[in-house]
């Protein structure tokens, strides 16, 4: 190898091995040269030329490959998905970018879409493998059934090679950047370079889910704001770097093959230049063609392989009006027609004819005489003969087309049902002799029917698995339901991301809403339709017109009750669940058989489809939604009846607030998030019936395990209703512990206020207990201010009151608090006392954050008094039981520690690393104070290892932070840093 001013050089032919070295990870002693900034790190395999430096495409067109075979683990592409969406949203909208979607990765579907989309950049999402013994790659894709189909490289280049538009190919997949132990070209991702391909990003290892999410959001953000592809790795390195723990270093994976200088895809200084790509137009049939299909990967694939399945002559497609069936009809008349599994689809839409047997024979008599082949003309004659019998003339039909493969579709079948209950039979008693003498036979040729309800024929026939094929169709997830307003094309796709993601709860995963909104969209303003009462009234009524008024009015009382109860519930059910809400068999059966409940999932539960339950609850009230949510919170009291049978006595509540708050004391982790999810969905249920006072209790309750766990925001949610909702004592400590989140995040002079608020109102009332916190809360403040004299005194204070009511609780937190500020006033001695004295009381009370807190205050007096080794034991028992109780806070701060004591020690790499995962907590804490102190010893760290840039940077990032939440004192010593810096450059 030779090294020069363009990077390293491989001259050898023989050194293919050496291609399967992680070269991104190459470090020149000081620090990896991919992230110094000194040089881009890129790869091109000997022999192949260089291209010519690529004009930027006008508009960037990207495909996004989605596989995930039966058999293999599942990825979040949801959420990979979601955040390109995310990232390209402002390119999208400038009409600099366009985006489609292969969810079904064959290789004939890529070939078809590559072929009319004209992408510019293929990304693949999804698992990539290696053959054991060659160690050639390919990527996880799929069969017409579904299962695993590899794709090498080869089969790749067969697709891509005739591509104009094709200039980058994206593979997310792990190991599709590894290579053939004996030829470098045979790997799925240097294979694709031989042709005149300019670029591929590949990974060379497996690369965890949470690392491809952010990979592609950095990513495509980089691209979308008009950085080269070189530019855009970088950066990507960059930020998987910052985001790296104990078990991530996966900055390295992704690796860059280029054959040309530069690359720009988006040029963010020219006008949109649209392409128009060419449409793929197929004959469906007479059935309504529906813009933006999205989705519905699992379902194309079961019906296509019961189509191919002799066995299986019955398809059974259910659920509400407007989800989608019809669409996903056609979607499958147009995959069986390319690739010719059938060779005829029959399409009766049986909305567009009357309900009776004649009609429906005459349809198929028709289709069947029209294919002109032998005994055809004479079935179609005898199914229309009054002469034979039904059976008979099945039977004849059966015959004539026996050897053939032919597709009967049944859309809208419900038209043929009997408008009221009992659901699910025909209007004619000669069609529901006909259909179930059908199912008397063997079938080359399927049948597919599309209903809104459930059908009781098939139920009473008694159809086999292996027979019938049942579907009960789902809503959209929520990057399908942004797929399809973008492919709508009207005056939804015009929205930005954040614009389109607000009116999701309005659209509740229903295809017919998306509809509707974006016909309310070209009269009114999106504020308008996300903020008028009487647009949302008008949704709603839409919606029952279309198909809920009809549905409801079929249902007995007993039945409406039913879905009144289970339209409140937010999170899904079990069966159990279910039985024990509504005990009444022929109701469930009713609910289930109209859509309007659903299975979930895989068993996740039982739900009210969301569009139902909007619709429901307009219909009875607010007042009886009230009753209806009081009633649901009562519902998860009787899941904790072991824990309530030890204290009979006791109020319910009460008693699983006082657990809650027990469990999060002794770190019983695993516990509190259950006893937490199980109290947030009372929460949910006790506001919506308006009992603030026991919604506000549990918010109490709750406070410290969501701190712990960083869900800040969700707390900020909580606490801001109870403020909104309370009065009195309970309003106040709401707000006591807002201030404390405002304290956190740099606020202290509004969280100050409120404190001042919250302690005269408990002067008022001579709440002792609550007096000596609101003090404690504003000590701390003054405590962060540098006024440690005020803080002191203000701790002394909250002390007697604290042992007037006999709280232990607050005495073991004055001592803590009182160490602080000792260590802090440089009295090291004393706090050493304090803190032991402290850390005894913590042990007699079995607290473990408590424990934690102390062993960290007593690790920061100890180092000052010249004991680092025992220091470093106590930083480390505070880390490990910060972990097992899941105080992230606590953890960023023992490892912040941690990181000095390794800097002083002179092991720089291990001081960076804990600095770097402290940093990564305190900014998922939203805690700005900490992520500037954290910042500058990174800066520091630079300083020593002599990258004076980087820690410049660093120490100006932190004084910004600094001037906005920090001290006087803070401010003047980032600047010092920084002037000493400077002179060092």
């Amino acid at each position: 190898q030779k090294a020069n001013p363009d990077g390293i050089e491989r001259l050898s032919k023989g050194a293919d091995l050496l291609w399967r070295i992680p070269w991104e990870y190459l470090h020149d002693g000081d620090e990896f040269l991919a992230l110094s900034g000194k040089a881009y790190l890129t790869r091109k395999p000997i022999g192949l030329g260089e291209l010519a430096a690529i004009k930027s495409p006008q508009p960037l067109r990207l495909l996004v490959v989605v596989s995930s075979p039966k058999g293999v683990p599942e990825l979040n592409s949801e959420k990979e998905i979601g955040v390109i969406q995310e990232a390209i949203d402002s390119a999208r909208h400038k009409g600099w970018l366009e985006i489609d979607y292969l969810e079904t990765a064959t290789l004939s579907n890529l070939r078809s879409k590559i072929t009319h989309f004209q992408p510019h950049i293929l990304h693949y999402t999804g698992h990539g493998g290696k053959l054991p013994y060659s160690n050639e790659t390919y990527l996880a894709c799929e069969d017409d059934d579904g299962e695993l189909k590899p794709i090498f490289g080869d089969d790749l280049r067969r697709i891509t090679a005739g591509s104009d538009s094709l200039q980058l190919i994206v593979l997310s997949g792990c190991m599709t950047a590894q290579t053939h132990h004996q030829d470098a070209l045979r790997g799925i991702g240097t294979a694709l370079l031989q042709d005149s391909l300019p670029a591929v990003l590949a990974m060379q290892y497996s690369i965890l889910d949470e690392s491809g999410i952010e990979f592609a959001s950095k990513f495509y953000e980089e691209l979308s704001q008009g950085s080269s592809v070189l530019e855009a790795v970088n950066e990507v390195r960059l930020r998987l770097y910052d985001l790296r723990g104990e078990d991530r270093a996966d900055w390295g994976l992704p690796a860059l093959y280029l054959r040309t200088p530069k690359i720009h895809l988006i040029d963010t200084s020219m006008p949109p230049k649209p392409l128009a790509t060419k449409p793929e137009q197929v004959d469906i049939g007479g059935l309504p063609v529906v813009r933006g299909f999205v989705g519905r990967k699992k379902e194309i694939r079961d019906i296509r392989q019961a189509i191919n399945q002799p066995q299986m002559p019955a398809v059974y497609i259910y659920g509400l009006g407007g989800v989608g069936k019809t669409a996903l009809t056609a979607k499958v008349i147009e995959k069986v027609k390319q690739d010719k599994s059938v060779e005829a689809v029959c399409v009766i839409r049986c909305d567009k004819i009357e309900p009776t047997f004649a009609n429906v024979i005459e349809e198929l008599a028709g289709f069947i005489s029209f294919q002109g082949k032998e005994g055809h003309a004479r079935a179609g004659q005898n199914l229309k003969e009054s002469r034979f019998t039904i059976k008979q003339r099945v039977s004849l039909f059966n015959n004539a087309i026996k050897d053939d493969r032919y597709l009967f579709i049944f859309d809208n079948f419900e038209s043929l049902f009997v408008k009221q209950a009992p659901i699910g039979e025909l209007r004619d008693e000669e069609l529901t002799r006909f259909f179930s003498s059908l199912f008397d036979h063997n079938w080359r040729s399927t049948f597919l029917f599309t209903c809104r309800y459930e059908w009781q024929l098939l139920s009473e026939k008694g159809l086999q698995v292996e027979n019938l094929l049942t579907i009960h169709l789902p809503g959209l997830t929520r990057h399908q339901t942004i797929q399809h307003m973008n492919n709508l094309g009207g005056p939804l796709s015009r929205l930005n991301y954040k614009e389109q993601s607000r009116l999701l709860p309005l659209i509740k995963g229903h295809s017919k809403t998306v509809e509707l909104l974006d016909s309310y969209l070209k009269i009114h303003p999106v504020s308008q339709v996300l903020e008028d009462e009487n647009l949302r009234g008008k949704l709603i009524e839409d919606i029952g017109a279309y198909f809920m008024d009809g549905l409801w009015q079929d249902l007995n009382m007993d039945e409406q009750d039913a879905l009144e109860l289970l339209a409140v519930f937010r999170s899904p059910l079990t069966a159990q669940d279910i039985q024990r809400l509504v005990p009444r068999k022929e109701a469930l059966d009713k609910l289930t058989g109209y859509s309007l409940l659903q299975l979930e999932g895989e068993g996740r539960g039982y739900v009210v489809p969301p569009v139902v339950s909007e619709y429901v609850l307009a219909k009875i009230g607010k007042e009886e939604c009230k009753k209806l949510h009081k009633k649901a919170s009562d519902f998860y009291i009787p899941q904790h009846d072991e824990l309530l049978k030890k204290v009979p006595e006791a109020e319910p509540l009460e008693v699983l607030c006082g657990e809650m708050q027990m469990l999060a004391q002794r770190g019983m982790r695993e516990q509190a998030d259950a006893m937490a999810s199980s109290l947030l969905e009372i929460h949910h249920h006790l506001f919506k019936a308006e009992e603030y006072k026991q919604a506000g209790v549990i918010v109490s309750a709750i406070y410290g395990h969501l701190d712990m766990q960083g869900l800040r925001e969700l707390l900020k949610e909580l606490l801001k209703k109870s403020i909104d909702s309370l009065e009195g004592g309970n309003k106040y400590v709401a707000m006591g512990n807002l201030a404390t989140l405002l304290n956190m995040e740099g606020k202290w002079q509004e969280a100050l206020d409120t404190y001042q608020k919250c302690l005269e109102f408990f002067r008022s009332i001579d709440a002792k207990s609550q007096m000596a916190t609101a003090i404690r809360q504003q000590a701390q403040i003054y405590q962060e201010r540098g006024e440690y004299e005020q803080a002191l005194s203000l701790e002394q204070e909250g002390l007697v009151l604290d042992e007037e009511t006999s709280n232990k609780e607050g005495i073991v937190i004055f001592h803590y608090r009182t160490a602080q500020l000792l260590f802090l006033m440089k009295k090291y001695d004393e706090a050493l006392k304090q803190g032991e004295k402290g850390l005894e009381i913590a042990r007699n009370l079995d607290n473990p954050q408590r424990k934690s807190e102390f062993l960290h205050q007593l690790g920061l007096t100890l180092n000052q008094l010249n004991r680092p080794k025992e220091a470093f034991t106590h930083f480390s028992k505070s880390l490990a039981i910060s972990k097992q109780i899941g105080d992230k806070g606590g953890q960023a701060d023992s490892l912040s520690e941690i990181g000095k004591l390794w800097l002083v020690a002179g092991q720089i790499e291990e001081a960076l690393d804990c600095f770097q995962r402290a940093l990564n907590i305190f900014r998922e804490l939203v805690n700005p104070v900490k992520v500037a102190i954290t910042l500058e010893a990174i800066g520091v760290v630079f300083e020593v290892q002599g990258h004076c840039g980087e820690a410049l940077i660093k120490f100006q990032e932190a004084l910004q932070l600094k001037r906005q939440y920090g001290s006087s004192q803070d401010i003047a010593l980032t600047e010092r840093n920084i002037a000493r810096v400077k002179q060092q450059m």
